[in-house]
């Protein structure tokens, strides 16, 4: 007699950043993803699903497939996506890519499928639904700029205060923590329906989540790379979010 079938795994769709690499065939252009985000969603219990750019025709098809999405970190957001004023100071663009991440913000909204945004897919949430961004923050008090030595770039680290009473709260705990900084850009203006959930002592948006008039859309996002924080602490973040896939699933 068969037992009780076992509950599927949710599927999370990963976003990738696209990169020349030197490999044995040469310089490529390759679709890439950190494998500590997949580690993240393993432990997690979800199924990782990478998600290089596809047509925007088949946005629906691809949202319909998921149990939760995950945008991830990589190059600048074109300043064309949400201001007049180009400061030239963006770099790695992808205009493919930002075209695809809006879109994917937006399907996933109209279908409540639960996301998480991961330094660029913060911004590209904020810009998704109206926001700016701040093109250069290098040089704010807690955000020095990012150098040519890697190892100090991950290395560093500076406060946030989480807000009492946040989904990200109830993850990670409410007040004063330590997070890393390895991005030059942040939110502006707030795009609609978002509301900051942490910030950093200069001021700069550390975290937003979604309170919009269909706020049962869970959407949540961290300027931070929690997937490159030693320990098990922000674990969490990919715990909940996968936890919260399962249920939609």
């Amino acid at each position: 007699m068969d037992g009780p079938r076992p509950a599927r795994r949710p599927r999370i769709g990963l976003t990738t950043w696209r990169r020349r690499v030197n490999t044995v065939l040469g310089n490529e252009s390759l679709y890439t993803l950190a494998e500590e985000y997949v580690e993240g969603v393993r432990r997690a219990g979800g199924l990782p699903l990478i998600l290089p750019p596809s047509p925007l025709a088949a946005i629906e098809e691809l949202v319909a497939a998921l149990d939760g999405l995950i945008l991830t970190g990589g190059g600048d957001i074109s300043p064309s996506c949400y201001t007049e004023n180009d400061e030239r100071v963006s770099s790695d663009i992808d205009h493919e890519e930002d075209a695809w991440d809006v879109a994917l913000v937006l399907s996933a909204r109209e279908r409540k499928l639960p996301f998480l945004g991961i330094c660029r897919g913060l911004q590209a949430l904020n810009v998704a639904l109206g926001g700016t961004l701040h093109q250069d923050i290098g040089g704010w008090a807690n955000h020095p700029p990012i150098g040519e030595d890697a190892a100090a770039n991950i290395a560093f680290r500076h406060p946030v205060v989480l807000d009492h009473g946040s989904r990200l709260a109830r993850s990670l705990g409410a007040g004063e923590r330590s997070v890393n900084s390895i991005h030059h850009q942040a939110v502006d203006r707030l795009g609609a329906g978002l509301a900051v959930v942490a910030r950093a002592p200069d001021g700069t948006v550390e975290a937003v989540e979604y309170r919009g008039d269909d706020a049962d859309w869970r959407a949540d996002a961290v300027q931070w790379h929690p997937e490159r924080l030693p320990g098990s602490v922000d674990q969490a973040l990919f715990d909940d979010f996968v936890r919260a896939a399962a249920r939609r699933s």
